[in-house]
């Protein structure tokens, strides 16, 4: 298992030097290109516009969550609120039905002793 840790190490140290020697060959290259003006504040300008237009895509993002999340709450309400008066007529119902059995009960008893 050692070993296979130690093959990973040194795979990711060679990454790291593969992509440290890139991003060296990158500056080199806009330093020719901008021999006079080169200055890292190019680089950091654009990171920072890069990071701005992902924030507002991410913002986007957050808003049609939220409006999807306030329908979703909407549809919920409507099926709790159509539950609850779906509820309410079975009872009422129940309620009419169990009155009309102690009717029935009692005019039953009254032929019953009658007969």
């Amino acid at each position: 298992m050692l070993h296979a840790c130690a093959k990973v190490k040194f795979v990711a140290c060679k990454m790291i030097a593969i992509i440290v020697l890139l991003i060296s060959y990158t500056i080199q290259c806009y330093a020719n290109a901008f021999p006079f003006s080169f200055s890292f504040s190019f680089f950091f300008r654009e990171a920072k516009l890069a990071y701005k237009a992902e924030v507002v895509e991410l913002q986007k993002q957050l808003r049609r969550q939220h409006s999807q999340f306030d329908l979703l709450v909407g549809q919920l309400s409507a099926l709790i609120q159509g539950r609850r008066a779906r509820v309410a007529v079975a009872s009422a119902v129940n309620g009419e039905l169990i009155v009309l059995d102690e009717k029935l009960s009692a005019r039953n008893l009254e032929v019953d002793t009658s007969l």
